[in-house]
């Protein structure tokens, strides 16, 4: 599992008692005198290593720092310095192992788990039934790339980019918006340093496809990731926006109107004869330069940068249309289309989302939102939880006989499909369901059981 922090870190703040967290305290003649409560900084990102501690005690005095000192110390033996990919998780597990966090002769530092009952799943997570077609799959695409923690990066470090551009042109908002902006920019370089986020290796995965030149892709860059709205949550216009934007592309055109480099390429493929006539000394009446001028041109593919095969061919045409309908002349254009397709293109490469012949149904993106759906309720939720405590949710997503398993299986094979530029070893963010991680922590538990030694030198 890859973790998106470089290692756990302790972040002074708050602690809601609304859920999950743990409570430490110590016992003095039979009362327990709570000292600090510790929970995930973000619950949805339980396991990113960064914990939050709300002291309950002061740092004024010896026997308080002292107190402080010991839970720190017992941190940083089963949390800090732990090689672990899910170091939240592993703590909580640890705390039902154990009641005591430190051992000391103050007192013995204990711990408790509060979990936080399950809550309903929120709707516009899993019900996509009333997402209209025309939607289905830019709302497809936004959901899915909420799943992912680099888009999420890359679209907070364009906010970056954005704020630091404004200042640079001078353009300037009100006292609230900056000092808010000011707070989210110390927040964001932060989480960025400590998530070691490479742009560079990013842009460079990303500008090997297509994508970057799709509209649809250039807008989850910019604004979706985790932790984005809900397409649900967003307005009417933002939601047309993105609709606008699958099928939209400045550069990926199928037919456009040939650059001047690409005329130049052009003439050049076509002029040797021409050139090689108007260098001669030709008596007046020779008519070579006009039989030369009036020779049909030969397309020309434009090579790549690289070595890859063309993927563009440049033709001039001369359109006649004071005596031809348009038919006519789309009929002549055809004709031309089929004689001049390279053969290594037959099968074009299909790019944009809603392009014919991609193997996709649109019946296929709304399947592929079910079980996006289906994978987030698992991530917290027991079937059989679902089953008793929303039967709506199961009614409508879930039977007896659902492969739970094999369905998350294909929601993360879908989503790697969708964005195959993210690191390898990324998956959806909801792909580790409770039934699955939970039996795992056991056999890990249980492993390092075996490997440490005995109490008694067996």
């Amino acid at each position: 599992m890859k973790r998106y922090w470089n290692k756990p870190v302790l972040i002074p703040s708050e602690v809601s008692l609304d859920r999950e967290h743990i409570e430490l305290f110590i016992t003095v003649n039979n009362q327990d005198i709570p000292l600090a409560r510790l929970a995930p900084e973000v619950p949805v990102l339980a396991d990113n290593g960064r914990v939050n501690i709300q002291w309950l005690i002061g740092d004024s005095t010896a026997r308080e720092k002292k107190l402080r000192g010991m839970i720190k110390a017992g941190l940083d033996a089963r949390l800090l310095e732990k090689d672990e990919t899910m170091p939240w998780t592993m703590l909580v597990y640890q705390c039902y192992d154990s009641e005591t966090l430190y051992d000391s002769d103050v007192g013995d530092i204990e711990w408790a788990i509060t979990l936080s009952l399950p809550t309903a799943p929120q709707r516009p997570d899993w019900m996509f039934d009333d997402i209209p077609d025309e939607e289905l799959i830019a709302c497809c695409l936004w959901e899915y790339g909420r799943e992912s923690h680099t888009l999420g990066m890359v679209a907070a470090d364009w906010w970056l980019h954005m704020r630091r551009a404004r200042i640079k042109n001078g353009r300037t908002v009100d006292s609230e918006r900056e000092k808010w902006e000011k707070t989210e920019e110390k927040r964001i370089t932060s989480w960025l340093k400590e998530t070691n986020y490479d742009y560079l290796s990013f842009q460079e995965r990303f500008w090997q496809t297509d994508f970057p030149m799709v509209g649809i892709y250039d807008m989850i860059c910019s604004y979706g990731g985790f932790p984005s709205e809900a397409w649900q949550s967003l307005t009417a216009e933002g939601r047309a926006m993105l609709v606008c934007k699958v099928n939209e592309s400045q550069i990926l055109l199928p037919l456009a109107a040939a650059s001047v480099g690409d005329l130049e390429q052009l003439w050049e493929a076509n002029n040797s004869r021409l050139l090689e006539i108007r260098s001669r000394d030709l008596p007046e009446d020779d008519d070579c330069e006009f039989v030369e001028c009036i020779s049909e041109t030969q397309s020309v593919e434009i090579p790549m940068e690289d070595e890859r095969p063309p993927e563009q061919v440049a033709a001039a045409f001369t359109v006649d249309f004071s005596r031809f309908t348009d038919s006519e002349i789309l009929k002549s254009f055809c004709d031309w289309l089929k004689k001049t397709r390279p053969a290594n293109w037959s099968r074009p490469r299909r790019v944009f989302p809603n392009s014919p012949q991609r193997g996709r149904r649109l019946i296929d993106y709304r399947v592929a939102l079910d079980r996006l759906g289906l994978m987030r309720l698992l991530n917290d939720n027991y079937p059989v939880h679902l089953r008793k405590n929303y039967p709506e949710v199961w009614k409508r997503l879930c039977r007896d006989d659902t492969h739970f398993r094999r369905e998350c299986k294909l929601a993360c094979e879908f989503f790697r499909s969708l964005f195959p530029f993210l690191p390898e070893d990324e998956l959806p963010r909801s792909s580790k369901p409770v039934e699955i991680w939970e039996p795992e922590i056991e056999a890990e538990f249980a492993r390092q059981r075996a490997d440490s030694p005995s109490p008694t030198g067996e």
